[in-house]
């Protein structure tokens, strides 16, 4: 899993976002809206279809918004979040679909 790192200004709105990629397929798998905070989350997803763990794990410091991907070429629909917590760490796996 890679992850990508941009900023978005839009009609007053402000956030840093994070595309994970799959790095097997090369595909968008999710966005994270990123809000400032002190909290520190670990992210980690994997394909519906996939029989194991197919990303790596990524750090990253604020509050998280999770969101599927929806362009004109791919669809992805998030299906399960499950939040564990070891060390003052939130860890997000997600299962993610492919629609299209």
């Amino acid at each position: 899993m890679s992850i990508k790192y941009s900023s978005i200004e839009k009609d007053g709105f402000n956030a840093n976002i994070a595309t994970i990629y799959c790095d097997l397929s090369g595909l968008k798998m999710f966005e994270v809206i990123i809000r400032e905070s002190e909290r520190v989350n670990t992210v980690e997803a994997q394909w519906e279809d996939s029989n194991g763990q197919v990303s790596g794990k990524h750090e990253i410091i604020g509050s998280l918004y999770c969101s599927p991907i929806e362009t004109v070429s791919q669809k992805t629909a998030i299906i399960k979040i499950s939040t564990d917590k070891k060390d003052n760490i939130l860890i997000n796996r997600l299962v993610i679909k492919k629609i299209k």
